[in-house]
């Protein structure tokens, strides 16, 4: 495969590459470099996170795109699989598959192989036509609720995701606020402190969770309490899943990354 790549990529001159600013080795490719390592038939799935798969196979070079991190230019993505699509309009893959099948989603496969692919400007077009919000194709971005009155851990939080420029990140210090602010953002994830000024984390579960146009919310409940009853209490209510407090920052992530199918950014 190296070798019907190069010379436009090395990977092997990439373990020898100039260090990241992070002091790893690291790739640096142009977008045309990188869409044509993500096309090509040799990777299991076809898609930009394969690069990342291999590259950390070559002793984890870090991986940036005209000098911009893996994080970026997903977000900048012109070309979707079924899966990334079927998230993005918030249906199921095998819906996005007979959908192509049937020709109501333009697209084509990868050269070799059985996967398809859905460019920008179509699954822009069908979204539209079968009226399915394009906020999240347009912005690129996932979107996360911080819910907590705690504001040092609250800046903790939003900067480690923003610092993931695929998420974009919204706050509110109360329960009252994070009410208005789900129904008016429709958040993918939340993370809800349950120790609230004015109302219980699991009040705000149920809130949720009574709202069928809710139903995709992902909830991540923090707090320092440790009484197992009261953390299955939460999940009941509606709580994907439970961290007490203190945890690292970097676990919230991975945990954040997980509910939504996401690389988590160590990868990137």
């Amino acid at each position: 495969m190296k070798a019907l790549l190069k010379p436009a990529i090395d990977l092997e001159g990439a373990k020898s590459s100039p260090s990241s600013p992070w002091g790893a080795p690291s790739l640096n490719l142009t977008v045309c470099e990188l869409n044509l390592l993500a096309g090509f038939p040799g990777f299991p799935g076809g898609n930009l996170l394969d690069v990342v798969s291999l590259t950390r196979t070559l002793n984890g070079p870090a991986v940036y795109v005209d000098g911009h991190s893996i994080g970026w230019i997903l977000s900048m993505k012109t070309v979707f699989t079924t899966g990334e699509a079927a998230k993005i309009c918030k249906v199921s893959q095998q819906t996005i598959i007979r959908c192509f099948d049937s020709g109501q989603l333009k697209g084509f496969r990868v050269p070799g192989s059985r996967f398809r692919r859905i460019p920008r400007d179509i699954l822009f077009k069908f979204m539209k036509d079968n009226g399915i919000p394009t906020d999240a194709l347009e912005s690129g971005r996932r979107k996360a609720l911080i819910v907590d009155d705690d504001e040092e851990l609250v800046e903790l939080i939003r900067d480690a995701l923003e610092l993931d420029s695929r998420f974009e990140v919204r706050v509110a210090n109360n329960g009252f606020d994070a009410g208005m602010m789900v129904k008016e953002y429709h958040p993918d994830i939340i993370v809800l402190d349950v120790m609230l000024p004015d109302i219980n984390g699991k009040e705000v579960c149920h809130r949720v969770r009574s709202d069928s146009t809710l139903d995709d919310v992902k909830i991540i409940c923090i707090s320092g309490m440790v009484e197992a009853d009261k953390i299955q209490e939460l999940i009941k209510s509606g709580a994907n899943e439970f961290m007490q407090k203190p945890f690292e920052i970097e676990k919230l992530i991975e945990h954040v990354c997980h509910l939504l199918d996401m690389e988590p950014v160590e990868a990137a």
